[in-house]
């Protein structure tokens, strides 16, 4: 899937909003999901509500959505996620919010979900599937990047931890681990985040 640089940019600049004043706690791998709450309430200056639907995830392929409303915003998550499943869906959801701009939005969901499907694909890679795929693509790859920050990733890298071990450690999924450990995007990502 084609993503922009100056897409790229914005969305590290995001992020460096939010990660420069941040203090590590001792011990600390992975930052907080709720000092990011914090974070993004503030910069919408208006509340981030979290409901769970009591829906099986593993049995759809959306896990996660948000909707922005007039006095708040909603983030929804399915019900049975795993902890690493669900802290990184919620920073995804928090990142779309933060990460919105006028034309990423769709109201075709059928469209948007075949789109976020194909750009799994390696053939992908050339595909331009559309801005509300790349929002979707931006906030995860912020996500990323607030919960197993890119230096840490060069550091695994070089010393061979496994992508099992480093999931546990930094409570996130592994295959976010296993697809941002890979050359294509350590390569990529460098320029924005390294």
């Amino acid at each position: 899937m084609i993503i922009e640089d100056t897409d790229l940019k914005f969305c590290a600049d995001k992020v460096r909003q939010f990660t420069d004043g941040y203090h590590w706690s001792d011990g600390e791998k992975s930052r907080s999901i709720a000092e990011l709450y914090w974070l993004a309430m503030n910069k919408e200056e208006k509340p981030i509500l979290l409901r769970k639907f009591p829906m099986a995830a593993n049995s759809h392929f959306v896990r996660s959505v948000y909707v922005e409303r007039k006095n708040d915003f909603l983030i929804g998550l399915l019900d049975g996620l795993s902890q690493g499943d669900a802290r990184f869906a919620q920073c995804k959801e928090l990142f779309q919010i933060v990460l919105r701009r006028p034309g990423t939005e769709t109201g075709d969901i059928v469209d948007h979900i075949k789109n976020m499907i194909l750009r799994s694909a390696p053939e992908s890679f050339d595909l331009n599937l559309g801005k509300p795929t790349v929002s979707e693509s931006l906030a995860e790859i912020a996500a990323s990047e607030w919960l197993y920050p890119y230096e840490h990733r060069v550091e695994h890298k070089k010393s061979g931890v496994r992508a099992a071990q480093i999931a546990v450690d930094y409570e996130i999924p592994r295959n976010v681990v296993e697809i941002y450990l890979t050359e294509p995007f350590m390569a990529r990502l460098s320029g924005f985040f390294g």
